[in-house]
This record gives structure tokens, C-alpha cells and sequence, in this order.
């Protein structure tokens, strides 16, 4: 597992420049340098980062995917539709952009969409956490829908992929509440403290 995954980005950020000292043509470096900094809520660094990469080349669909990150994290959601559009254009099983549009839908508000988008990254991801994250936003999404019930089985499916999603077990048992079910309500609102955040 790399620095960058396991939440480390000081050190990422340091040992990608390290590379691109070592190798100025190093593509993905500049990317992930940038990706990092992102997580690091830098994204004015992080920017030219991402731009470098994809000048380099023009081809490489994690740049386009993680500038779509920065761009979203922005608030530009329309440029980040662009760039996570390119991405899946060069990569079209690109598992992480579908879940990065479904998040920009939700958003929008454009919740038909979200749930496509991330129904989709379902059918590719292989991860358990990025799966449950998944189903936690179709969650959401069937929630702004109406459909209780629909929103109670995604939030379901992603705690048992991960029991420590703090924000299921608080979504299921929103959930639970709205519908009257206040025993399961407030066995998830008991459950709740005990998982981390996700």
C-alpha cells in the first residue's frame, strides 16, 4: 500500500518529488503528487500538478480523473463532468470516475443519474470500502427519491462490506426514523458511536 492510501500525503508528496527528480517524465508522479495535495485540501498546488501531467500526456486517464476531483472539490461541477467524461473516454472501466460523477450528480441534483453512475462503479469496483462508498451514495440518492426502502438496502449493503461506516449506520437509522421504525432507529444510533468515521 502506498504512502498516499494509507493517509500519509506529507510523506507522498515528498517521495513522488523525490521521483520526479529522478525522472522528470515521470507522468503519473506529477498526477499523484497532485492527487495528494488535493487530500490535503491544497488545490491550488495541486492544479499544476495534474496540468503537467496531462500536457506530458494527453492519454493518461487518472490526470483527467483526479483534476475532476480538484474541480469538484471546487464547486465546478461542469469542469469536473468534462474531465471525469475525458477519463472515461481514454478509460471507460474506470471504476473510481463513475463514483466521482455520482457524487457530482448527487450534488446537482440530478439524482437519477447519481444512482446510474454509481451502480455502474458497483459493477467494477473490487474494493469492499470503495463499494460500500458506493452504496452509501446511491443511498443517499434513493433517499432524495423517496425510495426509503431502496436507501435502508444500500446503506445495509455498506456497512456489511464495512462495519465501521459511521455514516450508514447514521443514514440507515435517519432513515429508520423517518419511516417510524424507531427500535431499529435507535439500535444504528447506538451502533453509530461505535464505528469510526468512514
Amino acid at each position: 500500500m502506498s504512502e498516499r492510501d494509507k493517509g500519509d500525503y506529507d510523506k507522498a508528496i515528498a517521495d513522488f518529488t523525490q521521483a520526479i527528480k529522478l525522472n522528470t517524465n515521470y507522468v503519473a508522479a506529477y498526477s499523484d503528487r497532485g492527487f495528494a495535495k488535493t487530500r490535503k485540501g491544497d488545490y491550488d498546488g495541486a492544479l499544476p500538478d495534474v496540468a503537467k501531467a496531462i500536457q506530458m500526456n494527453p492519454a493518461y486517464a487518472p490526470a483527467y480523473n483526479h483534476r475532476g476531483i480538484i474541480k469538484d472539490y471546487k464547486k465546478d461541477y461542469d469542469d469536473a463532468l468534462a474531465d471525469y467524461n475525458m477519463a472515461l473516454k481514454l478509460e471507460p472501466k474506470f471504476w473510481k470516475t463513475y463514483q466521482n460523477i455520482g457524487d457530482v450528480k448527487l450534488e446537482q441534483k440530478d439524482y437519477d443519474s447519481a444512482i446510474t453512475n454509481y451502480t455502474q462503479a458497483l459493477k467494477l469496483e473490487e474494493s469492499d470500502f470503495w463499494k460500500a462508498a458506493s452504496y452509501y451514495g446511491r443511498g443517499l440518492a434513493k433517499i432524495r427519491k423517496s425510495d426509503a426502502d431502496g436507501a435502508i438496502s444500500d446503506f445495509t449493503s455498506a456497512i456489511k462490506l464495512n462495519p465501521q461506516y459511521a455514516d450508514a449506520y447514521s443514514g440507515r437509522g435517519n432513515v429508520k426514523a423517518a419511516k417510524s421504525d424507531d427500535d431499529g432507529a435507535m439500535i444504528d444510533t447506538r451502533l453509530f458511536p461505535i464505528a469510526s468515521p468512514s
